[in-house]
């Protein structure tokens, strides 16, 4: 066999085994990506549901001043001031709203 076939058998393996590589790290990568896409989706769904949460427990929040309001018929704290202020402009958005639908 002549040198130059030699040569050419050598480059023919190297190029052979660099393309099982590139298609394993292809494959390694299309799994990645997929991973990715996966975890995305958790953090978004985390993230919904932690809003979801901070929503709830504003609204238990309140409720729980409302409740301490009534139970103290006397002096408005601070918190059950900020309460029904945040009512109050609950009720004014609303009422825009509305008028907004009527015309």
């Amino acid at each position: 066999m002549s040198e130059l076939q030699k040569q050419l058998d050598k480059v023919s393996a190297n190029l052979e085994r660099l393309v099982r590589a590139f298609k394993a790290i292809q494959e390694d990568n299309r799994l990645l990506k997929t991973q990715v896409e996966t975890l995305r989706q958790q953090v978004s769904d985390k993230t919904e549901k932690m809003k979801t949460l901070q929503d709830e427990l504003e609204v238990i929040r309140t409720a729980k001043v409302i409740e301490s309001a009534d139970q103290d018929a006397g002096e408005q704290t601070e918190a059950q001031k900020e309460v029904r202020q945040k009512i109050n402009e609950y009720i004014r958005e609303i009422d825009n709203c509305i008028r907004k639908l009527q015309h």
